[in-house]
């Protein structure tokens, strides 16, 4: 892989998320087929779970909203990061991220360092526009060197006669 594939970082997918959105059920699905085109190319999926008290609207931790979206979830090769700060790129790796190349153990790796080791510093943000996640995302990756892309899906929610017409 190198740094010019876009690897989709998403960063609100859990139920509170989406759930009570008016186009939730229609950016999840948008979500779904965003991560099936990485999955198909062999990129990792990062998917960011925010705990508890973070955020305005952030639901307890381990409570039914705060757990992903139905229908999207971590697979094989994909990063599920449990942010427990607004800097999701400073948040600890679990114990059995697999490290492709076997070069470094992952424990007490950040997902940052784990992104700069293997070359995958462009991402691609998927998120519900104008959330406090989204900006803090945005801010926390200025400040690892990552550069953030954010397509206009996530700077207005698509409009469905556009996409079917």
């Amino acid at each position: 892989m190198t740094s010019d594939l876009l690897v989709p970082l998403l960063i609100t997918v859990q139920r509170h998320h989406l759930d009570p959105h008016p186009q939730g059920a229609q950016m999840a699905r948008h979500f779904r087929e965003q991560i099936a085109q990485a999955r198909a190319q062999g990129l990792p999926v990062i998917l960011v779970q925010w705990d508890g008290g973070l955020f305005a609207d952030t639901p307890d931790t381990f409570s039914r909203d705060w757990v992903l979206f139905p229908d999207i979830r971590a697979e094989e090769g994909d990063l599920l990061v449990r942010a427990g700060t607004t800097d999701p790129f400073a948040s600890k790796l679990p114990a059995e991220t697999a490290d492709p190349a076997h070069t470094a153990p992952t424990a007490d790796r950040t997902l940052a360092d784990h992104l700069k080791a293997q070359g995958w510093t462009h991402l691609e943000v998927l998120a519900l526009p104008e959330t406090p996640e989204l900006a803090a995302t945005l801010a926390a990756a200025q400040q690892h060197g990552l550069d953030l892309r954010v397509p206009e899906q996530t700077a207005a929610v698509p409009d469905t006669a556009q996409q079917t017409a």
